[in-house]
């Protein structure tokens, strides 16, 4: 998953400010996982802890519940409309050539050995509010 939190700017914080200054962004639009608040991933790891007697050992992946995977471009103009702004400066680029080494289409990693942790669009929605304005 793509992490986000409000102690280290990531692709969300860099969105989000280009969107309110008006400037371009271009966002991979073949790419696609899911973000996830470090809020969740804390809780997800606390889950873990408490119940791990009952639990079998192996590798836990932490991720929100999903219908769809986005891409970032779907992930900036999700921020662009939270805050209430044109998405027409966020532009479609293709994941060849934007990044110097070939990225798959999917990074998501499968979750099914604990419970999903809470819903992307809410939890991003709430960031998204407590920490840029939104324009009416």
């Amino acid at each position: 998953p793509w992490i986000y939190s409000a102690k280290k700017d990531t692709f969300v914080d860099m969105a989000a400010k280009n969107i309110i200054d008006g400037r371009e962004l271009k966002a991979v639009m073949d790419q696609h996982n899911v973000p996830i608040w470090v809020g969740d991933v804390v809780k997800g790891i606390m889950a873990l802890l408490k119940g791990s007697a009952k639990r079998e050992s192996g590798i836990y992946h932490i991720a929100p519940r999903v219908k769809k995977l986005s891409s970032r471009y779907d992930l900036a103009c999700f921020i662009a409309k939270v805050l209430g702004r044109d998405r027409r400066l966020i532009k479609k680029v293709p994941s060849q050539g934007f990044y110097h080494i070939p990225r798959p289409w999917s990074a998501t990693l499968a979750s099914s050995k604990l419970s999903a942790r809470g819903d992307w669009q809410k939890a991003l929605r709430r960031y998204i509010k407590s920490k840029y304005p939104i324009k009416n």
